[in-house]
Formats: structure tokens, sequence, C-alpha cells
């Protein structure tokens, strides 16, 4: 069973929930997921995430996350991508709050662990766990 520590505000049992609804649907078996605060303004290039496989603890699997707490709006559409074309790989993805950002981000980095490093692969998995949360908080 995943250990979960919770180091930001919200609700112990919440998060394990959270986190183990983003595990259940992944290919990986982790060990451990640290969820930290959210970053500060003043940090704008820490990621939000990092997945890695730990050779040191006989391969353990690990996640850090730092959930956002307001909602917010992902689009990649960089100067590199044409917004809906077969160009762009990414999808546009929406949090309404911190608990879809932690399923979002903890989906994410399971897909990194389980060695996936195409980005627009991961967000891909991801966002189809984020939808699935979604479907199931309506009502």
């Amino acid at each position: 069973m995943t250990r979960v520590h919770n180091e930001t505000r919200y609700p112990e049992h919440e998060v394990a929930e959270l986190v183990r609804f983003a595990i259940d649907r992944s290919r990986v078996d982790l060990a451990e997921v640290k969820v930290l605060p959210e970053a500060l303004p003043d940090e704008p290039t820490k990621p939000p995430g990092r997945g890695w496989v730990d050779p040191l603890a006989n391969g353990t699997c690990r996640i850090t996350v730092m959930p956002k707490s307001h909602s917010y709006l992902r689009d990649y559409n960089g100067p590199e991508f044409l917004r809906g074309s077969a160009a762009n790989p990414f999808p546009v993805y929406a949090w309404q709050d911190w608990r879809e950002s932690l399923v979002h981000l903890v989906a994410h980095e399971c897909e990194h662990v389980a060695g996936e490093r195409d980005e627009s692969r991961c967000e891909r998995a991801a966002v189809a766990t984020l939808e699935a949360y979604q479907a199931e908080r309506t009502p």
C-alpha cells in the first residue's frame, strides 16, 4: 500500500483518497507519495511534480507533488503549436480546485515512474484520469 505524506493544510483522509484514485488508474505500484504545499509566487520555476524510481532504495517508486489551490487552465498554445492543429499533441484542460490538481499531478507523475518520457503522453493519460475524477464528482 502506498504511503501518503501530506504536508499541506488539506485534510489527510481526502488527500490520501485522491492520491489513491489517481494511482488506481495507473500502471505503477508506488511506495510513497509526498504532497507538499503549493510553490510560492516567487518560485515560478519550481516544478509542480516529480516522479522517480529510487535506485538506492531497491527501485522504490516515489512521487512528490504540489497541487495548486486555485482554478487553472492549461493550454499548450505556444508559438511552436497552432491551437487545434494535429501538430499540437497536448490536451487543453482545467482544474477547478486543489483536488483536481492533485489527481492530475499524481496521474502525470505515475506515467513518468512507469517509464514514459514523452510529456504529451503523460499529459493525455493524466487528463483521462482527471476526466474520470470529474465525472465521478458530477452529481
